[in-house]
């Protein structure tokens, strides 16, 4: 629970402060003077009342709100329509019919709690928690409500730096089955895109020349999308499937959209074989033979869509066919400094046991 707002001073200057559950919130005033900082808190307090009275009294209205703000038929609104009847499965804490300013640290994981009584692994939970802390942080970011939520999102497994051979990479396009599912199996290994991108991409972005992942109108996120260079395979593929689009997106199936490849793909990775394969597999794929063909870190980074290349330096650098051989070079010529072929005497500066020693 939240207490309720009080004008203190904190470190030379004055705030806004209450504590929300175990964490201390805080406000600046911007102001060391106390006759302004009371105004300031006054007017403060004015217009939190005044956001109070926000239509959006559940988190159930929120999600509601940021499904509308997504372009119909986008991925980003079709996934928030999932999560919203994913949440609806946990009657307790049911998270769907309580106040935004309820959701805390123990509501999440309450809520990640009966999910795994139901069988739902911590990454899927994540998911979940994810996207409704998302529409919280977006409905605070609009003013409609006063504050973002303090949430706890479940640990994911850590990734498995699991990448395809060309050999696997041509069972699994083989086993594909079905045309939507092998045309994304291609399109995410040429374009190094993430599942959401491609399966969000419409065909007025798609010319002989590139493929723009990046829609217009798409706030920019943390995830970066590019604009990626068109092949002869892909263009190819790509042709063949325009002539039997039904709807304005690439990734289609049976005259819809298609919301998520998960099973599909699940499928085609058994037929063909393999174990731990998943939709983000293929980028990290792509992005590892970009690294193992000596493509410059920066260039696969654009491609990525990362906005910085230390990303993918930490992230692929070690596939590099000469990662750290300047290191190991480095210490290979300093152990022939010491010593040169066929002789005992040391190097100046080397220690010795003889007397004089320094």
């Amino acid at each position: 629970m939240s207490g309720a707002w009080r004008l203190v001073r904190y470190r030379g200057t004055f705030c806004a402060y209450r504590r929300e559950g175990e964490q201390p919130v805080r406000r600046s005033l911007g102001t060391a003077d106390r006759g302004i900082a009371d105004a300031r808190f006054t007017r403060f307090l004015a217009d939190l009342k005044r956001d109070n009275q926000s239509p959006l009294k559940t988190v159930g209205d929120v999600l509601n709100a940021y499904i509308e703000a997504k372009p119909k038929g986008s991925y980003a609104r079709k996934r928030a329509e999932w999560v919203k009847r994913a949440v609806l499965k946990v009657t307790a804490p049911a998270l769907l019919s309580l106040p935004p300013d309820a959701i805390d640290k123990l509501v999440c994981r309450q809520y990640a709690e009966a999910r795994y009584r139901q069988g739902i692994k911590p990454g899927t939970v994540a998911t979940n928690l994810g996207i409704v802390r998302a529409a919280l942080n977006w409905a605070a970011g609009e003013k409609m409500l006063p504050a973002k939520p303090m949430m706890e999102l479940p640990q994911s497994a850590p990734p498995r730096d699991r990448w395809l051979t060309s050999e696997e990479a041509g069972r699994l396009i083989e086993a594909a089955g079905a045309p939507h599912i092998r045309l994304f199996v291609i399109l995410a290994l040429h374009t190094a895109g993430r599942a959401a991108a491609l399966l969000d991409l419409t065909w007025d972005r798609v010319n002989e020349k590139f493929i723009d992942l990046n829609p217009a109108g798409r706030v920019r996120t943390r995830k970066g999308r590019a604009v990626v260079p068109m092949n002869p395979v892909l263009w190819e593929a790509l042709a063949e499937a325009r002539k039997g689009a039904m709807t304005d997106h690439v990734i289609e199936w049976a005259g819809e959209p298609v919301l998520s490849v998960k099973k599909g793909l699940g499928r085609a990775v058994e037929r063909a074989g393999l174990e731990y394969v998943t939709a983000h597999t293929l980028r990290h794929t792509a992005a590892t033979w970009m690294v193992q063909g000596n493509v410059p870190i920066p260039k696969v980074a654009a491609f990525l869509g990362h906005r910085d290349s230390r990303t993918t330096e930490r992230v692929y650098g070690h596939h590099a066919p000469d990662y750290l051989t300047e290191g190991s070079d480095a210490i290979v010529a300093r152990l022939h400094a010491l010593r040169s072929p066929g002789s005992n005497e040391p190097v100046q500066g080397e220690r010795t046991g003889k007397a004089g020693r320094k």
